[in-house]
């Protein structure tokens, strides 16, 4: 068994999911990856769905005018205008 000095390496970690990076032996890229594969893949397609994952996944809330939806609710005497054009 082959004992590479980047495997005893405790930085060698996801940087999102935290968790210890295995050593790919196909790819000659193991000194500059920082990120898991699949990681990786999630944060994609979370960027590509970013209009329904930001409310669910991450807990952004939803504004309308700057002002979070939620405060708008408890205020009765707030009124919206809209105008087309």
């Amino acid at each position: 068994m082959l004992i590479y000095m980047d495997d005893q390496n405790p930085d060698r970690t996801c940087k999102i999911c935290f968790k210890r990076l295995r050593r790919l032996a196909k790819t000659q890229d193991w000194q500059d990856r920082i990120y898991h594969i699949s990681c990786y893949n999630s944060i994609v397609s979370d960027i590509y769905n970013y209009n329904t994952t930001a409310y669910t996944k991450y807990g952004h809330e939803k504004r309308i005018d700057g002002i979070p939806v939620s405060e708008l609710k408890n205020k009765k005497d707030h009124k919206f205008i809209i105008s087309f054009d």
